[in-house]
């Protein structure tokens, strides 16, 4: 084939004379004409080229142009290609009919008519000149339609990122009013417990006074001979101030805290220590103590008297929730765990109620029954183990029990 740009058509004709005649008359199409002498020359040349227009001579020996055409037919790359069938006037209507019969497109008699032939070649060359148009703009199309979708995928990925962006902002700002609003209660109720600490302080110290003087002319009655009466009522008046001193020295403790020099303190002797204070007690109360002190803890920097007196305070707590109990345990447990020395209180108590379980280190607050609990043992807890750079929590469900967990920097082992 000469010129790509061109359209190509086949002539196939077994007489040379004829061939020549035909393609001299298509020269003036200005397109590509290839020759073939026989039906099985134009089989070759089908297989090999696309052409856009066969011209195929009815009468030729070993293989006509019928049974040329029918084979042409049978390839799927030339099934819909337009064939014309040359024939001579003496035979035209039997070749008519069976040249239709295998899918001719037109049949042309000769002598031909040299402007009659050229207007129906290039009417097909036309047809395929649309075709090829329409290949390339549906080629042209799908290209834009692929650049497209292209761009609206990566818009879409795009406004994904933005949206993402847009939510962890959101998420972000939300967290930082959560933690703003965090802060300013926090320090209000800092502000609440300044006030609190600075009227608790001056009413310990107003409270101290007759109560020192209340005791004390208690005792100077007891050390005379009354009655039995007269010496029981000294009895009730003595104890009852000293639980309100105890109540009025909490307070004191709570309110203003005397600073003590932190010291290296095993926390296994300290937690032994408490144990052995209250375990006389527990035993009266038919409650066991479950100890697990790891082997070769650190030492925490804490003054030992008031670590012990925070255990004792939880270890009390746990006796009065154990009271109405069938099954009474405290477990004791101290660990290592990375740079901290972590403590867990168990008991098998009533639990506390989830209601107030987030109170109960508020000053005042208690659950116990009125006259049984002054609300400042907790608060104090939490203060002291605050103090010594600790962090003290709980974790507590209703008929279940109750749970603290303490941790503190570790020191040396």
């Amino acid at each position: 084939m000469e010129d790509p740009d061109k359209f190509n058509i086949l002539l196939v004709d077994d007489t040379p004379a004829k061939l020549e005649a035909v393609a001299s008359i298509l020269d003036c199409l200005r397109q590509n004409v290839v020759r073939a002498s026989s039906g099985r020359e134009a089989l070759r040349l089908v297989l090999k080229h696309d052409f856009s227009v066969i011209l195929l001579d009815v009468k030729m020996p070993e293989m006509d142009g019928i049974e040329t055409a029918e084979l042409i037919r049978g390839h799927k790359r030339s099934q819909l290609t337009p064939i014309i069938f040359i024939t001579s006037y003496e035979h035209a209507e039997v070749d008519m009919l069976r040249s239709y019969a295998v899918g001719a497109t037109d049949i042309i008699l000769w002598p031909i008519s040299s402007s009659l032939l050229c207007a129906k070649v290039m009417t097909f060359i036309n047809l395929q000149k649309a075709v090829k148009e329409k290949e390339r703009l549906l080629e042209h199309l799908e290209s834009l339609v692929a650049e497209r979708t292209a761009a609206l995928s990566r818009e879409i990925e795009e406004r994904k990122k933005v949206e993402k962006n847009l939510r962890k902002s959101r998420d972000d700002l939300a967290s930082a009013l959560a933690n703003l609003r965090d802060t300013q209660e926090l320090l209000l109720h800092a502000d609440k417990m300044a006030v609190l600490g600075t009227l608790a302080s001056g009413v310990a110290h107003e409270i101290l006074n007759p109560l020192n003087v209340i005791g004390l002319t208690a005792q100077l009655l007891k050390k005379k001979s009354l009655s039995g009466e007269a010496d029981e009522l000294a009895e009730r008046i003595l104890k009852q101030t000293a639980r309100a001193t105890k109540i009025t020295n909490n307070l004191r403790f709570f309110s203003h805290r005397s600073q003590v020099a932190a010291q290296p303190v095993n926390i296994g002797e300290v937690l032994d220590n408490a144990i052995s204070l209250i375990e006389h007690d527990l035993r009266l109360g038919d409650i066991y103590i479950e100890r697990n002190f790891g082997q070769g803890l650190p030492t925490v920097s804490a003054d030992p008297d008031q670590l012990c007196q925070v255990f004792l305070n939880l270890l009390t707590n746990a006796r009065d929730a154990l009271k109405q109990r069938d099954k009474r345990t405290v477990s004791i447990a101290a660990h290592a765990s990375g740079e901290q020395v972590q403590v867990d209180f168990s008991d098998t108590g009533s639990g506390i109620p989830k209601a107030v379980v987030d109170r109960i280190f508020e000053p005042f607050f208690t659950t116990k029954p009125a006259g049984e609990g002054t609300g400042l043992g907790l608060p104090i807890t939490r203060s002291i183990v605050q103090s010594f750079g600790g962090t003290i929590d709980v974790e507590s469900k209703e008929g279940k029990g109750t749970r603290f967990f303490l941790s503190f920097p570790a020191g040396k082992k």
